[in-house]
């Protein structure tokens, strides 16, 4: 179970959902940081990080050619957001979409009528789910306690446990 650092996407599609199409930004994703606890031993204390993970936190700056979608966006307080790209390497494209859940914080930049709107969008999620080309690479769902990394589950066996 290895950290795994925050990154930011340039150019990205953004779609909420009942909304659809929102415009382009750029999203700074969660940082994916493991809850550690405390041991202790014969050999002394160490850390040891358990599967449950820190609160998530994703931010993008969007920009928008119609200031009606702020308002609608304004007016909401849980969202499913997905955040979809493509990455080329050697002349193939690759898609990319993540996928966020729970509240969001919207921050209106100031502009005129008629200029591209652009405003600032932060994310507390309790879901999280990241694909590459098809491939499952990140699913963390808060509530159902799930944290798949790569296509495993890493608290199958502790929900098992606890009847969850």
């Amino acid at each position: 179970m290895n950290n795994q650092p925050s990154y930011v996407i340039n150019n990205v599609s953004i779609f909420i959902e009942g909304i659809g199409f929102v415009g382009n930004c750029t999203y700074q994703a969660p940082e994916l940081k493991f809850k550690e606890v405390e041991c202790g031993g014969a050999a002394g204390t160490y850390k040891r990080k358990y599967g449950a993970v820190e609160a998530l936190e994703a931010s993008a700056k969007i920009t928008v050619t119609n200031q009606v979608l702020y308002h609608a966006l304004s007016k909401m307080d849980q969202a499913k957001i997905t955040f979809a790209s493509a990455l080329e390497t050697g002349g193939t494209a690759t898609g990319r979409r993540e996928v966020l859940e729970g509240g969001f914080n919207l921050k209106e930049n100031e502009s005129k009528d008629g200029e591209v709107f652009e405003a600032e969008l932060s994310i507390s999620p309790y879901y999280w789910f990241k694909e590459i080309g098809g491939a499952e690479m990140i699913e963390i769902d808060m509530k159902k306690n799930i944290v798949k990394i790569n296509g495993k589950d890493l608290l199958e066996e502790t929900r098992q446990v606890v009847g969850g």
